[in-house]
């Protein structure tokens, strides 16, 4: 998936490049982050994320804290995956 849409983006259909006019860094942590939230649809990583998930219940989170954001937002991605079943 993340192949495909980096095909897309950056082939002959130029107009679907939504990040063509990112500075360099910022295009590398965009590219990081989709990648990233892509992987976290597969169930093999199900288990790990309901666990890490459960250990976070009830703690206050730094949302400036980038590990803990990142965290975030594979989970969302892997719920909102898991709410639409194929």
């Amino acid at each position: 998936h993340a192949c495909l849409a980096f095909e897309l983006m950056l082939g002959e259909q130029q107009h679907a490049n939504f990040m063509a006019d990112l500075k360099e860094a910022d295009y590398a942590t965009v590219r990081k982050t989709m990648i990233s939230v892509i992987l976290a649809t597969d169930m093999k990583v199900h288990f790990d994320m309901v666990s890490q998930l459960q250990a976070l219940a009830g703690k206050a989170t730094n949302p400036e804290d980038e590990k803990s954001f990142d965290f975030v937002q594979r989970v969302l991605v892997h719920a909102a995956d898991l709410s639409n079943p194929v």
